[in-house]
């Protein structure tokens, strides 16, 4: 299995988001190569660890940003970001309890999920927080 490269495509055109994003992929990428490298579970734990708080961190930035604007989908946006921590949060509980085949399967899901979800889902949030449509709402 390849690293995800970062390309210009998957660039949603919102600087903080994009920042994000690079990040996430940036460790997904550390973890395939723990995987791949074999660096014991100690690490793998670790390294998963931290990817589910960022994209927790992450998801509540785009979900403040989200509010702040009015965004008209952003129901079906956040119950994206709770699937997808329900989904990770199982492969983290299985791997705790010594399930150590299913790395590469996380990975699987991992890069699937997010290219899915920055191609559609986020684009769409971006586009709207760049087209100036929503409102901010007055503190």
């Amino acid at each position: 299995m390849e690293e995800i490269e970062w390309r210009e495509e998957l660039e949603v055109g919102h600087p903080m988001i994009d920042a994000d994003h690079q990040r996430l992929v940036m460790m997904m990428n550390t973890l395939l190569e723990a995987v791949l490298e074999d660096r014991g579970q100690d690490v793998l734990g670790e390294i998963l660890d931290g990817l589910v708080v960022y994209a927790r961190t992450h998801f509540a930035r785009e979900e403040k940003e989200m509010r702040l604007h009015h965004y008209p989908d952003m129901t079906a946006h956040i119950r994206e970001h709770a699937r997808f921590i329900h989904e990770i949060s199982g492969f983290q509980i299985r791997f705790r309890a010594g399930d150590t085949a299913l790395s590469l399967g996380l990975i699987r899901f991992l890069r699937v999920w997010l290219i899915d979800h920055i191609l559609t889902v986020d684009r769409k949030l971006a586009n709207y927080l760049q087209d100036g449509v929503g409102e901010k709402a007055v503190p």
